[in-house]
């Protein structure tokens, strides 16, 4: 509480739960029961108000406009409820292989067994208890950046397996490879990184097709949108009427997430390339047209 108060500066800490103003039912309805409504609480007002305004969001769920887009995972579309295996699907996608390999090797190493009483299992219990929770609780899944605090938890316990597997006679010189490999394909993207996937989808451009959202498009790539327009003057931003000639568009917008049809006519198109890898490009002929 020292340190949360201390962060906050104190901003309304020990404000009585009936002077809050929420937006949650939640919140509202613990507030409205009339219990412990005159305690101050000691966290700071904004402390709160943030759990309010995150629970308040997930009651409104994905694809109302004040939230989010519509879920999307695997190239189906979900308002107002998420995907079960959301989590698990966009983890194995955008984690690089080398980890991926390692957390599975524990099956095989002969010292699997130690990872039972050791803190290996403690971390590997957390990381699934997270992916768990939000998988069944979070109704609005935009991107992998909820479960960053997983990622942690995952490299700890994949340094572990690397510990069991070096003691079985694994040789050093692997896991330098995997280390390098594993950078080298990740720092591929710079400075995007925001729209890693691994070599399990070896088609950049078709990255849509498993996932979109902010997994793919945070808007952290208008800059280099920008500069490839400049460069290309014969492609445009797509608009919401059919044209010929050579388009770009967000990978979001191309999905529809949020509802709205505006670039319909492009929606059963198929693109030729990436930009960046948040923008698709397309050829339009007239045949497409028609």
């Amino acid at each position: 509480m020292i340190f949360i108060n201390t962060a906050f500066q104190f901003n309304g800490s020990g404000q009585r739960l009936k002077d809050y103003h929420f937006r949650s039912a939640l919140f509202q309805s613990i507030q409205s029961s009339g219990v412990a409504d005159q305690i101050p609480l000691p966290l700071p007002v904004p402390y709160i108000e943030g759990f309010d305004a995150t629970y308040h969001m997930m009651e409104l769920g994905a694809g109302h406009p004040l939230v989010s887009g519509q879920n999307y995972l695997l190239g189906e579309k979900r308002v107002h409820r998420g995907f079960w295996n959301y989590y698990f699907v966009v983890l194995f996608f955008k984690t690089p292989i080398p980890y991926l390999l390692l957390l599975a090797a524990w099956l095989f190493i002969k010292e699997r067994k130690l990872m039972i009483t050791s803190a290996g299992f403690i971390i590997g219990f957390a990381a699934l208890y997270y992916i768990l929770l939000f998988s069944f609780i979070n109704e609005v899944q935009i991107g992998i950046r909820h479960l960053l605090l997983l990622y942690p938890l995952l490299y700890v316990l994949a340094g572990k397996v690397t510990q069991l597997c070096l003691r079985s006679g694994t040789k050093n010189i692997a896991f330098g490879l995997f280390a390098i490999y594993s950078i080298a394909t990740f720092y591929f993207y710079f400075p995007n990184l925001i729209s890693y996937t691994n070599e399990l989808i070896p088609v950049k451009k078709d990255a849509y097709k498993v996932m979109a959202d902010s997994n793919i498009d945070f808007g952290q790539g208008w800059y280099a949108l920008e500069k490839y327009l400049k460069a290309h003057s014969d492609v445009r931003l797509m608009g919401s009427k059919p044209e010929e000639g050579k388009f770009v568009i967000g990978v979001n917008d191309y999905l529809d997430l949020n509802g709205k049809h505006d670039f319909y006519w492009v929606y059963n198109l198929k693109p030729v390339a990436h930009i960046n890898h948040c923008f698709l490009l397309f050829n339009v002929t007239a045949a497409d047209i028609k």
